[in-house]
């Protein structure tokens, strides 16, 4: 009976901590991708700050432009 039980343990075991580690990993990609975003975010106002500090009326223009292209 112990004998059983341990055999049991030896081909089983391995698989309970495989669940656990692909779970872990799954829950890393989730909150990976829950942070794409908001840091591609960053990076464009990064973008658009630096590029309104070297010229401030190309904002203006663009806003002009944009609001002449939807009437």
């Amino acid at each position: 009976m112990l004998s059983k039980w341990k055999k049991e343990a030896v081909t089983g075991l391995p698989s309970v901590f495989e669940n656990d580690t692909a779970k872990k990993r799954k829950e890393q990609k989730v909150h990976e991708a829950e942070l794409d975003e908001p840091c591609a975010q960053i990076g464009r106002l990064t973008t658009r700050n630096e590029r309104l500090k070297k010229n401030p009326a190309s904002e203006l223009f663009t806003a002009i432009c944009v609001k002449r292209a939807y009437r």
